[in-house]
């Protein structure tokens, strides 16, 4: 015959499951902050240059900084001047995986947006645009 179960064992039970029970809230803890920071990760660009809103005399590149990598074979810039006339752009190998980089023809003064679009390392697309002007004289 089985003897019930004493105060003892009961609370050891009572303990194994609470330790069960941590664990899992853990993991899956843990499971949801690895998300967020991959949520964190999108390419987001932080600088260009010329820098979005600058006025400037005769740029000869354009550059995009993103603050994560980016599948650059990917990735594509369009660049519209004055006029809405599409301005042709040479691709120019960057060392930096996060950076998009080309050259600029030469460029009558006017509005210019440059307009992005990439593939993150995360597998997330993002877009945005860069405007700058240029002028004839610097700061004018």
């Amino acid at each position: 015959m089985e003897k019930p179960l004493g105060g003892r064992a009961r609370g050891a039970t009572f303990v194994r499951q609470l330790w069960i029970t941590i664990f899992a809230l853990a993991v899956v803890t843990g499971s949801l902050s690895e998300r967020l920071s991959v949520v964190e990760a999108h390419a987001i660009a932080v600088a260009s240059e010329p820098a979005d809103g600058a006025r400037v005399v005769a740029p000869k590149a354009l550059a995009i900084h993103f603050n994560a990598r980016i599948e650059k074979s990917l990735c594509s810039v369009a660049l519209v001047g004055p006029g809405k006339a599409t301005v042709p752009l040479l691709a120019t190998p960057s060392p930096r995986p996060e950076t998009l980089a080309y050259t600029l023809p030469a460029l009558a003064p006017g509005v210019y947006v440059a307009t992005w679009k990439v593939l993150s390392a995360d597998g997330h697309v993002t877009s945005g645009t860069v405007r700058f002007t240029v002028t004839l004289e610097a700061g004018k």
